[in-house]
């Protein structure tokens, strides 16, 4: 899926295995992956799961945890909100919201009851799946968008941690588990990790957030390869 660990992945590949061709292919359903790894199409995916909606794996594929990824949100450089360090979610709810177009992971989902666990019901007036398109509309005040930590092209935009984190996603590596390089996992997860930790102290506001305690909440409960990291 696209993720900042796909990335990662596909460069990881490229440098562990530099006598083999690696493709790559980014899709957003992941129903859809996971019947490639199923058929055998793909060796190995980036997965993302929101709480409430976990993957099922089929038969032959094992998993990892990457990562657990806070979520947060973007409103425009005016807002009153817009030099918080961070804001509760119940902050937002008298706010219009833009929001990808559901799909099977469950996000949109997810959204709306942890909104309504905040008091609130979302209120939702416009739909895309490209980032751009929220990002400009979110900048020209008509509403406030989800903001993963890391990311370009924001320009008219505040990021908003949320106090306690209750939006986030969690990032998983599947691999089929006769895929020829399955032994190198351990390499694999460490590598994409590193680069990921890269990006973090490269992002103010994401470093901050790690920095202030996130660290523990984005790498809480990953298995024992992370200490090699």
């Amino acid at each position: 899926v696209p993720a900042q660990q796909y990335a990662l992945l596909v460069r990881t590949l490229r440098a562990l295995l530099p006598a083999k061709e690696v493709i790559s292919s980014s899709h957003r359903s992941t129903r859809h992956l996971l019947s490639l790894l199923e058929t055998g199409e793909v060796d190995v995916a980036v997965l993302r799961e929101f709480p409430g909606f976990p993957l099922r794996l089929p038969p032959g594929v094992e998993h990892r945890m990457l990562l657990v990824e806070p979520i947060f949100v973007g409103v425009h450089s005016g807002h009153p909100l817009a030099s918080s360090l961070d804001v509760p979610l119940a902050s937002l709810a008298d706010e219009n919201w833009v929001m990808p177009n559901p799909d099977d992971s469950g996000m949109n989902e997810f959204f709306a009851t942890a909104c309504r666990t905040a008091g609130f019901d979302q209120h939702i007036t416009d739909f895309t799946t490209e980032s751009h398109v929220a990002f400009t509309l979110t900048a020209a005040g008509r509403v406030v968008c989800p903001l993963y930590p890391i990311g370009t092209n924001r320009a008219g935009l505040a990021e908003l941690p949320l106090t306690g984190n209750p939006l986030y996603r969690r990032l998983v590596l599947a691999w089929r588990a006769d895929w020829a390089e399955a032994s190198r996992i351990d390499e694999v997860c460490a590598a994409v990790h590193g680069g990921y930790r890269e990006l973090v102290v490269t992002t103010p506001v994401y470093a901050r957030w790690w920095s202030r305690g996130g660290a523990s909440f984005a790498e809480e409960g990953l298995d024992g390869w992370l200490s090699g990291v």
